[in-house]
């Protein structure tokens, strides 16, 4: 029985540690929604969005719409 609570304790740590993981991410990013439009007000469709020195980034759709999951405050490079 002792060792099915150390199992049992370490699974319950695990569980805990990935619960506050997670919510240390959920704090910091949100997601980012924008538009993309050229300077005549139209959508710019399949620009890339990219959050600059990261691999983390988005392609906007036909409407020149994106969303991706960046820090608030977060500069953008398109």
């Amino acid at each position: 029985m002792k060792q099915i609570h150390s199992v049992g304790q370490k699974v319950l740590a695990a569980l805990m540690t990935m619960m506050a993981m997670l919510a240390g991410q959920s704090a910091f990013a949100q997601i980012a929604k924008g538009k993309v439009t050229s300077t005549s007000g139209e959508p710019v469709i399949g620009a890339s969005v990219l959050i600059p020195g990261t691999t983390t980034g988005a392609i906007t759709d036909i409407d020149g719409n994106f969303e991706l999951n960046a820090a608030p405050g977060t500069e953008l490079e398109v």
